[in-house]
This record gives C-alpha cells, structure tokens and sequence, in this order.
C-alpha cells in the first residue's frame, strides 16, 4: 500500500543491491514490491550480477540500463 499510495507528493526512489545475494523472503518481499510499483510515481533501482533472473523483468515497465 505503502508503494502504491506514495509516501508524499514528489516520487522516490529505492535502491536495492546485490540482488543475487537475497533470501528466499526478500525475493517475495521484490516481487510484490515490483508488482505495486507499476502504477506508482517512483523508482526502484536494483543491480544484479549478469546470470540472476526473475520473472518481474518481463514487465512492460522494467528496463536495464
């Protein structure tokens, strides 16, 4: 609720490293993050080693840099 609604009038952003290293939870945790940010004013900036892998980078809003 807390990514969908914002947390005040100008947007923000998230960065999340190292994703190859999370646990099983904070995996969970990311993908309903991912799914709630889609309509949200912000911005989720997350870095991963080149093998790492998830279903949410088919989403029409995920782009690599």
């Amino acid at each position: 609720r807390l990514v969908r609604e914002g947390g005040g009038a100008d947007p923000g952003i998230t960065l999340i490293e190292d994703l190859h290293w999370m646990d099983g939870g904070s995996l969970a945790f990311l993908e309903q993050w991912v799914e709630a940010i889609g309509g949200a004013r912000g911005l989720l900036l997350v870095n991963f080693r080149p093998e790492y892998h998830a279903e949410w980078m088919r989403k029409s809003y995920y782009q690599q840099l």
